[in-house]
């Protein structure tokens, strides 16, 4: 492992911070090779000597079901000053950890007493938010075997052929292999279009590190999917016409227990993921868990042909 992708950070904003009540968690982030998320909450107890305190936890590979990995890793949590002029000006505690199996979290209870927290000449808070940060080091891992992600930067002799340029970055790739997994790149590349013969092609309107996250799926890297890149994929894929890699990110989201059925409805909408859609309207298995959907933030973003959908799965469970 690269000293590069050992180490990296989880910078976590929280809105309405005083209104702070029940746990909260950034999305999942990779850092050495391995999932981490951050998480803060408020403690009173024992622990706490029954003050209310600001709690902060991290997770390590919490979907990971395996016994046979570890990681060892260096750990620096803030809660950072706002307004701050210093790059260092942060309340902090650091931390050596071992995660496996059995020790996948480390829960700071007391990390730092409520009132000094939201207190306003403490500058930890600014029109009513906060910033937790985390820095994570990978010091050794074993039972995870280094994912090599290709960044296309360089030319490969015989492997690239064409540039493409996204954001003004350049982007090396092979024709064959895109034009084998899309059908947008096939007809670019290969018809009678005026970039068939460029050796550098721009593509706008598309985020240069996303695209890169496309071409790892697509090429032999076989980056995964996860909650942080599905939107993205999804995106691009359906963009790109890159059926293989909709398919991968459709199988993660039937998978996957984190996203809301209701995000996961909307995705199924957006592009057009019939087994996706299968799955959640599988998922409800009570008429209460069909009218509890009203209540998602997100829920009036649904177009009619999911409602249409929810609607015969209420009829359904209401006649059985």
């Amino acid at each position: 492992m690269s000293g590069k992708d050992n180490k990296g950070s989880i910078r976590f904003e929280i809105q309405n911070f005083s209104g702070l009540a029940k746990a909260t968690e950034h999305k999942p982030v990779q850092i050495g090779h391995v999932e981490w998320i951050l998480g803060a909450f408020t403690s009173t107890s024992d622990a706490t000597n029954n003050a209310k305190h600001l709690g902060i936890h991290l997770k390590c590979n919490e979907e990971l079901r395996s016994n046979l990995w570890s990681c060892d890793a260096s750990i620096r949590f803030s809660l950072l000053r706002l307004n701050s002029n210093e790059d260092d000006d942060a309340f902090s505690m650091e931390f050596q950890q071992k995660f496996d199996d059995l020790n996948k979290i480390v829960v700071v209870n007391n990390f730092k007493n409520w009132e000094e927290a939201i207190c306003y000449d403490n500058r930890f808070v600014l029109d009513k938010h906060a910033v937790l940060e985390v820095q994570i080091t990978v010091n050794k891992i074993a039972g995870i075997h280094e994912r090599i992600i290709e960044t296309f930067d360089q030319p490969k002799e015989h492997l690239t052929d064409v540039v493409l340029v996204l954001e003004g970055k350049h982007v090396h790739v092979g024709k064959q292999v895109l034009a084998t997994s899309s059908q947008f790149f096939q007809k670019m590349f290969y018809s009678n279009f005026a970039e068939k013969t460029q050796a550098e092609i721009k593509i706008d309107d598309v985020t240069h590190s996303e695209f890169i996250d496309l071409l790892n799926v697509i090429y032999p890297t076989h980056m995964l999917i996860n909650s942080s890149n599905v939107s993205h994929l999804l995106k691009l894929s359906d963009r790109f016409a890159v059926p293989r890699v909709l398919e991968k990110a459709e199988t993660f989201l039937i998978l996957d227990q984190k996203t809301h059925l209701i995000d996961k409805l909307k995705f199924a909408e957006v592009y057009r993921l019939s087994r996706l859609q299968n799955a959640c309207l599988s998922q409800l298995e009570t008429s209460e868990d069909v009218t509890a959907l009203k209540h998602h933030e997100n829920y009036k973003s649904l177009d009619h042909i999911t409602y249409n959908a929810l609607l015969q799965k209420l009829i359904d469970l209401l006649e059985d």
